[in-house]
């Protein structure tokens, strides 16, 4: 079972796109500005090529900021990538299922009580009340969280690979 989780765009993604804007403009431009001031013809040329550079810049680093998390889950183990732009894919985690200690619905004081040495926020709002906490240990003492935001078909596939307990308390 798949299923791909889209992040809105939220007011970091449109500082991140103004930032990114300024700055290929600004490296053209004083490249132009010195060129005046100094009186150095070729420092035209530079800048008007850094200009096109800085096109692709700025369509490849905006591009890049569109972000999907995509689940998968098969033959008991749940994996977790970063889609970035539709071009690359980034391992987030994975998890043999019969590795999961805890598995609960995201509560902000149960959450705020535990301590983990790392947690995956791989939701589009990490801190919705329709997201799911699954706690796993890869190493001893080693406890690591993630919260995500499945969907009903997604929940049904983990059944058959969590343990009683979880699953009684789930389900």
């Amino acid at each position: 079972v798949e299923q791909l989780v889209k992040v809105p765009k939220n007011a970091r993604y449109y500082i991140n796109i103004v930032l990114i804007i300024l700055g290929a403009v600004l490296v053209p431009v004083t490249c132009c500005a010195i060129a005046l001031w100094f009186t150095l013809p070729y420092m035209v040329h530079i800048g008007l090529f850094l200009s096109l550079f800085c096109i692709y810049g700025i369509w490849y680093f905006v591009t890049s900021l569109k972000v999907d998390f995509e689940y998968a889950s098969f033959s008991g183990v749940f994996k977790v990538d970063k889609v970035i732009a539709n071009r690359r894919r980034k391992k987030v985690v994975k998890v043999h299922l019969k590795e999961v200690e805890e598995l609960f619905k995201y509560d902000d004081k149960k959450m705020a009580q535990r301590d983990f040495k790392k947690v995956y926020g791989v939701a589009d709002n990490n801190y919705s009340d329709e997201n799911y906490v699954m706690v796993f240990s890869l190493t001893k003492n080693n406890k690591q969280a993630i919260i995500f935001k499945p969907n009903e078909e997604m929940l049904k596939s983990f059944r058959p690979y969590l343990s009683r307990e979880i699953a009684r308390e789930l389900y």
